[in-house]
């Protein structure tokens, strides 16, 4: 008896999806119209409908691994400098910006990209050039800062 209840179920079940399947679906027959002689035509137009979501994406290529860029050991009153890439996928206007943390003096850090809005699109690129000159007023030793990046659509 159990098999012929799980049975029905599944049957039920399948008449159910059939029923909700043909209501959104939509079937139109175009009847044919005379287009040349002992010829006719038939046509028919279907509408294509989208509602796109906004997207953005931020892609961040740096020189060593971990999301780092690691100068090794460095000389004070010295130049050093590498390069950060950016890339962005925005189907809607943008604002690129950055945030400088950590010991930013002691490592006499700078980057040059500046925060600034941008039309959208599709790997539009950015390089932002690091570049530290430690003073002799720092301590020898490790030290760190950080940059964080946001993109953010209007």
């Amino acid at each position: 008896m159990k098999k012929y209840g799980m049975v029905a179920a599944v049957l039920a079940v399948a008449m159910i999806f059939s029923v909700v399947a043909s209501a959104v679906a939509d079937s139109v027959t175009y009847d044919g119209t005379p287009y040349a002689p002992g010829r006719q035509s038939a046509s028919g137009t279907v509408n294509v409908n989208a509602s796109v979501n906004p997207k953005i994406t931020l892609t961040v290529t740096t020189p060593d691994a971990g999301q780092t860029v690691d100068f090794g050991d460095v000389d004070p009153d010295t130049d050093y400098s590498d390069t950060v890439g950016l890339s962005v996928n925005s189907n809607k206007a943008f604002d690129l910006s950055s945030i400088t943390a950590g010991e930013v003096a002691e490592l006499g850090f700078t980057h040059s990209l500046a925060d600034q809005p941008h039309a959208k699109g599709a790997n539009v690129a950015f390089s932002d050039t690091y570049g530290i000159n430690v003073p002799y007023t720092t301590d020898p030793g490790a030290h760190s800062a950080s940059v964080t990046y946001t993109v953010v659509q209007n």
